[in-house]
C-alpha cells in the first residue's frame, strides 16, 4: 500500500479535528469554564465578542482570529491537494510539516497572542484531545509523505 494514501487519510483527519476541541481556559475562582475549538479560534467575530458595539471590540484584542491556526490549516489543505498530484510528496513533506510547526507555535504563544499574561495567574489553559490529535494526524502525514519521497526518490 502507498504512503500517500495513508497520508491523504491522515491530513483529512487533521482538518477535520480543526472542528473538535482544542483549548480549555478555565477560572476556578469564578467558576468559568471556556472551551474552543480550532475553528472558534480561527474564525473569531463580533458576535463572540462580549460587548456590544464594534468600537468596542477594537479594543479587547482577546477576540481576534488567530493567525497560527489560519495558517496551519490552509497548509493542511494545500497539502491534501498536493497529496493528489504525481511526484509531490517532498511539497506535502514541507507543506504538512510547516503546518505541524504553525500547530506547535500556535500552543506555545497562546498566552501572548491573546494577552492574558496579567490573568495567566488566575486561569487555566488546558489542551484538549482535538489539538493533540490534530497536532500528531499532521506530523504523521509529514513522515509519511516523506517516506513516500525516499520511494519516489529511488525509481528516478
Amino acid at each position: 500500500m502507498r504512503f500517500t494514501s495513508i497520508a491523504k487519510l491522515t491530513v483529512l483527519l487533521a482538518l477535520v479535528l480543526f472542528f473538535t476541541p482544542f483549548i480549555m481556559v478555565s477560572c476556578s475562582d469564578m467558576g468559568i469554564e471556556e472551551e474552543y475549538t480550532g475553528m472558534q479560534l480561527i474564525s473569531r467575530s463580533a458576535e463572540d465578542s462580549p460587548f456590544e458595539g464594534m468600537e468596542e471590540m477594537e479594543k479587547y484584542d482577546n477576540y481576534k482570529n488567530n493567525y497560527w491556526l489560519i495558517g496551519a490549516f490552509a497548509l493542511g489543505v494545500v497539502t491534501l491537494v498536493v497529496l493528489f498530484l504525481k511526484h509531490a510528496s517532498l511539497l506535502a513533506t514541507i507543506t504538512s510539516l510547516a503546518a505541524t510547526i504553525l500547530l506547535v507555535v500556535f500552543r506555545l504563544t497562546f498566552v501572548s497572542f491573546y494577552k492574558l499574561e496579567e490573568v495567566e495567574k488566575f486561569i487555566v489553559i488546558k489542551t484538549k484531545w482535538g489539538y493533540i490529535a490534530c497536532l500528531l494526524c499532521m506530523g504523521l502525514t509529514a513522515v509519511l509523505s516523506f517516506i513516500e519521497y525516499r520511494k519516489e526518490d529511488r525509481f528516478y
